[in-house]
């Protein structure tokens, strides 16, 4: 309040008999400590921006070095940044000259998440030359419109190219469709073998936490990478047709687009070891 033209501090009703005691030594001291406070708050916001444009600007270089690994990471690295820089440097990613840095870099874009990205995937698609980038940028596109989008996957059902058909199947899939589980294990069960494998890796990646959450198992040889055989296919179509309710496939997709946070915080705890190992030289640097 303003007393005598000046202004007045008042005291909280439940502080005011403590207010009266204070002395004013005492009054100096809470002044200088909320000073301290105030100046520590602007200088670890200082320090956090000061951290994110050294990240942007690194991977900016980053970007334009001719090692393809060390555009693959930085593309990666943009995904936890969450600004209209990373999305434009990450857009710009989308031409590059590698299959691999264009498919991390499509991922990325995914995970941060933005509507401004879907235009740019879409354009992306239609240029592209390698037939699994394609059929990631499709499915990212797909979850980035969500639940929009749906006229153009029932195009991309229709379509002669395989990969196309597998974009429909494994976006069906995500937005708890079980339509899609059909063209999946048609597609698993092909002749081409690359997308056989990615089918496979589709397949791997839904059903083993569908397993864990109805209790049920299918063994399944092979990496994650590999396809799936034939036998190892018939068993996992049939427990899919016993086990797999739609209920089951939503609960499912939800879990995995958002994990639980005890989940989230071992992936951050796994990912600052590795930092940390490699700032010490325990481990190679990737």
């Amino acid at each position: 309040m303003v007393r005598n033209g000046r202004p007045h501090f008042v005291w909280p009703v439940g502080l005011r008999s403590i207010g009266a005691d204070l002395t004013g030594e005492a009054v100096v001291g809470i002044r200088s400590a909320i000073i301290v406070a105030v100046a520590m708050l602007v200088a670890v916001g200082g320090w956090q921006l000061h951290k994110r444009f050294s990240v942007l600007a690194r991977a900016e270089a980053d970007l334009g070095s001719p090692a393809i690994d060390v555009r693959v990471r930085a593309a990666r690295r943009l995904r936890y940044q969450h600004d209209r820089r990373s999305l434009a440097l990450l857009v710009g990613v989308l031409a590059d000259p590698a299959a691999q840095v264009r498919r991390v870099a499509s991922r990325s874009l995914y995970r941060l998440g933005v509507p401004e990205a879907a235009p740019h995937l879409l354009g992306a698609i239609g240029v592209e030359k390698d037939p699994r980038t394609r059929y990631e940028m499709m499915v990212y596109w797909a979850e980035l419109v969500r639940p929009e989008g749906q006229q153009r996957l029932d195009r991309w059902r229709r379509s002669a190219d395989p990969w196309a058909r597998l974009a429909w199947a494994k976006a069906s899939l995500l937005r708890g469709r079980v339509a899609g589980a059909a063209g999946l294990f048609e597609l698993a069960g092909g002749e081409q073998d690359r997308v056989r494998a990615a089918a496979g890796r589709a397949l791997r990646e839904l059903c083993v936490p569908m397993m864990e959450m109805v209790g049920s198992r299918v063994s399944m040889s092979g990496g994650l990478e590999d396809p799936i055989g034939p036998g190892e296919l018939q068993r996992l179509e049939q427990w899919w047709a016993d086990r797999v309710s739609p209920k089951v496939l939503q609960a499912t997709v939800r879990w995995q687009r958002d994990p639980p946070r005890e989940l989230r915080m071992v992936g951050k705890l796994v990912r600052a070891q590795g930092r940390a190992s490699r700032w010490l030289g325990l481990t190679a640097k990737r």
